[in-house]
């Protein structure tokens, strides 16, 4: 009979139950972003703007609102596949929200015109213009219960009108037949995960529709190499003549269950497989093929099992054709187990976002968050963590993504609503630029000459210098430096900030300089890396930008420059390299002269950063706990490292308590020892806790302890450390859960 989804426990869902915490520290250790190294507990940074929560107008405790959500410019759907309609309970509902001026309104409450009980309308969708196509996984299809349908809706003004109902012919009870559906203009896919093929149980298959005035079946398509129980069709997504499915058990060697995704194409009507793409350094279980999404010349898989105790990651695939490659694994920057990352991906353009529904936060348990990455080159970087401004213990925010351009929807299937855990979506835009810290600096809180706090002079040659006058565009006060007739190259530098998504760089400034022979430059240092000019970076000026090319021997000759007479106070605005968007940045102003004649000089005022957070501690623990063996009256130590790779600026607190039950009392345990109990520690920055134990006076046999350490990180406020000491072997001593030589 068709299963009517039930609220899970609220406890993290540890697909690998039987894995050790010894080996804990190692998984997240290697769960690091593309291109970091980041081992240990670490915790993410706040990112886009929450627009609205999407409530339905009926909203009802139970909905699963949320479970899937789909996004086409200014128009957003929520699936809500527990939704009772009439008197039918789950037969489920999509609701339709459409946004004018930033503000969403639910503009329509789709259901199919013969749902009965139990249907799940809703439990997938996917939105392309004018058209909604909604999975109902478990409608009865000619008296065949739970086969399955998927329905399709077209838009005409504001009204919407059921267009189709499509379903496989060769389809047979509980096939999964719309668990998974995607839609790209005139094509669309229906996953069929627990379909039979070629005698195979639960092998799946996914159908694709073409639309030619109606919509008409033209493929099921099957993985080449498929077998009983890989569930092809989990997940789907199409891309004009691609198709790209999720075969989330799928074995890969050895490894059972490790997940795969295909890739099809089409010639004409014809439909072949391509290819088949897997994780370079998959696992048994892992996830993979779970979701997927497709965009032009680049994919991107989740797999929300993988790393330790189902952390979960995502991989992205570039290419076309048969011709694909692995180019990026991408994880939470604070990666904790049973956080399952991955679960939902979406993928638009340069940026990326995945889903982890079971992430904690501080003080709520399985809130969830979704984790934006943003591509410059081939690298990926995280940009932001997206979180509920209402998160709540197992709203499962998560569960859902959906991407297109700078606006995100993420769905929460237990979200509260009026009656209960109703379930919601939840809309996000960056392209405001808001932010709760906006940096700016007019150089006024300060006598001249004096620099502002964090502004400094960096002169590479000569004499010239930077400083404050009270010669400004906005009273009382500018930086100056002036243009001397002697060969001089000086900076003036600004504290590091971290520029937010849609934050721009504006300032005002006026120049009297040697035309070609004496200019400025404003140059750029990205996470700590070498200065650069701002537009090599890759930044742009959007006004006010360079007005010539330097000659002569200055030491900015043959750059673009600010030279001459900018003929009074004119305003520069810029925007920030994409790779500068969510890392510590650094910008200096830099003026040279040559040998010859001299100018008044350079001024600068009214330097608005945009976007930029408060500095982020971000906590770094390991090893997650200590296993000691010793002999009767021996001792041994070793080192517990609490690090800070948070935000430049921030500071690290940290201190041994008993803040939570279960936490040890030192008093209470008088064999161990820590040593300092507590510290801060500045970003980029560690400090080591000596961990010491004590045999002498105990009897033989298992003594533990739990050390709590609680930090100033408030995504993963007390971290739990299990220490045990074995007495009565003389042999060997264990520490951090490995055997090592006494």
């Amino acid at each position: 009979m068709p299963h009517h989804p039930v609220r899970p426990a609220r406890g993290h869902v540890l697909v690998r139950g039987f894995v050790l915490l010894a080996a804990l520290a190692a998984s997240i250790a290697s769960a690091a972003p593309v291109g970091a190294d980041h081992g240990g507990i670490v915790a993410g940074r706040g990112g886009w703007t929450q627009q609205a929560k999407l409530l339905a107008d009926v909203a009802a405790g139970n909905d699963y609102a949320g479970r899937a959500v789909a996004l086409d410019g200014d128009t957003a759907v929520v699936g809500a596949a527990g939704a009772d309609v009439g008197g039918n309970d789950g037969q489920g509902a999509a609701f339709v929200y459409v946004r004018s001026g930033g503000v969403w309104t639910q503009q329509a409450r789709l259901v199919a015109d013969d749902g009965v009980a139990g249907d799940e309308f809703g439990f997938a969708l996917a939105i392309s213009g004018d058209r909604i196509v909604v999975g109902a996984r478990f409608a009865a299809i000619g008296g065949v219960a739970g086969q399955g349908a998927a329905y399709v809706f077209e838009r005409s003004g504001t009204t919407w009108t059921q267009q189709a109902k499509l379903a496989a012919t060769d389809g047979a009870a509980f096939d999964g037949y719309g668990n998974s559906v995607a839609i790209d203009g005139g094509t669309i896919v229906v996953g069929a995960q627990n379909a039979t093929v070629n005698g195979n149980m639960s092998q799946g298959a996914a159908y694709v529709y073409a639309f030619d005035g109606g919509w008409h079946f033209e493929s099921k398509l099957s993985a080449s190499d498929g077998a009983a129980w890989v569930q092809f069709g989990r997940a789907v997504s199409v891309r004009g003549d691609s198709v790209l499915v999720g075969a989330v058990s799928a074995m890969i060697g050895a490894n059972q269950g490790q997940g795969a995704a295909y890739v099809f194409t089409r010639d004409g009507g014809n439909w072949s497989e391509r290819t088949r793409l897997i994780a370079s350094d998959g696992e048994p279980w892992d996830g993979f093929g779970g979701a997927v999404a497709l965009d032009a010349g680049q994919a991107i898989i989740g797999a929300s099992s993988n790393g330790m105790a189902s952390q979960g990651a995502a991989y992205v695939f570039v290419g076309s054709g048969a011709d694909w490659s692995e180019q990026g694994k991408l994880v939470a920057s604070d990666a904790f187990n049973g956080d399952n990352f991955g679960t939902s991906v979406a993928l638009s353009g340069g940026v990326a976002i995945a889903g982890s529904l079971f992430s904690d936060l501080a003080g709520v348990q399985n809130a969830g968050a979704a984790y934006v990455y943003t591509r410059s080159g081939d690298a990926w970087t995280e940009q932001a963590k997206l979180v509920a401004e209402d998160a709540s213990d197992g709203a499962e925010f998560g569960i859902g993504v959906a991407l297109d351009g700078s606006t995100a929807v993420i769905g929460a299937e237990f979200a509260t609503g009026a009656d209960g855990w109703s379930g919601a979506g939840y809309a996000f835009d960056s392209s405001a630029g808001t932010c709760p810290t906006p940096l700016v600096e007019a150089f006024d809180g300060v006598t001249a000459p004096a620099l502002p706090s964090g502004w400094s002079v960096a002169p590479v040659q000569g004499t010239n210098d930077w400083e404050t006058v009270a010669d400004a565009d906005t009273a009382p006060n500018a930086a100056f430096a002036a243009d001397p007739p002697s060969p001089s190259d000086t900076m003036l530098e600004a504290p590091a900030f971290v520029p937010q998504t849609g934050a721009t760089l504006a300032f005002r400034q006026r120049y009297d300089l040697e035309a070609t022979y004496d200019g400025g430059v404003l140059e750029i240092a990205i996470a700590g890396a070498p200065w650069v000019d701002f537009v090599d970076a890759g930044g742009s000026f959007v006004e006010g930008g360079y007005a010539d090319t330097m000659i002569g021997t200055s030491a900015i000759a043959g750059r673009a420059a600010w030279t001459g007479d900018s003929g009074g106070w004119i305003d520069t605005r810029a925007n920030y390299p994409a790779t500068a968007i969510g890392q510590p940045v650094r910008l200096r102003w830099r003026v040279a002269s040559d040998v010859s004649a001299s100018r008044e000089g350079w001024w600068i005022d009214s330097v608005s950063f945009g976007c930029s957070d408060v500095p982020q501690a971000l906590a770094q623990v390991s090893p997650l706990q200590f296993a000691f063996s010793l002999a009767a009256g021996e001792a041994a130590s070793d080192t517990l490292h609490v690090g800070n790779i948070g935000e430049a600026g921030s500071v690290l607190s940290f201190a041994v308590g008993e803040s939570e039950a279960g936490c040890s009392a030192a008093s209470d345990v008088a064999w161990l020892a820590i040593t300092p109990s507590g510290g801060d520690v500045a970003a980029a920055a560690s400090a080591d806790v000596v961990v010491g134990v004590d045999a002498s006076g105990l009897d033989a046999g298992t003594h533990a302890a739990t050390v709590c350490l609680a930090t100033s990180d408030a995504s993963h406020a007390t971290v739990a450390i299990p220490i045990t000491l074995d007495v009565g072997s003389a042999d060997l001593i264990f520490a951090d859960g490995f055997e090592t030589t006494p």
